[in-house]
């Protein structure tokens, strides 16, 4: 991986290991970079030489967004959403409850 300038890049392991097995595609994260400066950056891909696969036919870059990339954002939206519910939920039982009783009058 080389930057516009033609320097290679720093190639780090994953912080997200990504792990993909469909048929007829398998798909993995092997390696993470930073990107500094806009431009055109080139990818090559060479097997590992124990490599027993078939050829590499294609190569996926994903943006990470920052802490997207931790999931973060999914999980504080899926907080705000469970707790909203949990909070109609109980505003439901309690409304209920206090019918029941109004109707015991």
């Amino acid at each position: 991986m080389t930057g516009p300038d033609g320097v290679a890049l720093e190639l780090r392991p994953p912080r997200i290991e990504t792990l993909e097995d469909r048929p007829g595609t398998d798909a993995a994260s092997l390696v993470e970079f930073t990107v500094r400066d806009s431009g055109t950056y080139t990818v090559t891909v060479q097997p590992a030489p124990d490599s027993t696969g078939g050829p590499t036919t294609s190569v996926i870059l994903r943006e990470s967004g920052g802490t997207a990339g931790f999931g973060i954002g999914d999980f504080v939206v899926g907080l705000v959403v469970v707790f909203a519910g949990g909070t109609a939920v109980l505003l439901g039982v309690l409304l209920g409850v206090a019918a029941l009783f109004r109707r015991r009058r």
